[in-house]
């Protein structure tokens, strides 16, 4: 079975609603409420972000993010999400990395 990585902890209501909509999703097209699909979540830390948004260093939150996702991959996601509910975290200069 082929993992699925959510970088969380952006916001742990968001890493819940993106958790809980994936889980649900497969157990229907499964048709079984006893399957769960491979998960993984890499938590950052939002604080972290949110001091270097308020400095306005999206640099280093395109790196941090960066640095998340590869993680992700090198555990083995081969799909991912960013579990947030801003839209600046989907910079020019992650996304030119990631597709967001």
């Amino acid at each position: 079975m082929q993992k699925v990585g959510i970088i969380g902890g952006l916001g742990p209501e968001a890493t819940m609603m993106y958790y809980r909509a994936i889980i649900d999703q497969f157990q229907q097209r499964q048709g079984s409420q006893t399957t769960l699909p491979e998960l993984m979540i890499n938590s950052v830390n939002m604080y972290q972000m949110f001091a270097w948004l308020e400095q306005e260093d999206y640099t280093a939150v395109a790196n941090y993010l960066s640095q998340a996702a590869q993680q992700l991959a090198a555990a083995g996601a081969v799909l991912w999400s960013c579990a947030a509910s801003h839209r600046i975290l989907c910079s020019t200069k992650f996304s030119s990395r990631y597709r967001c």
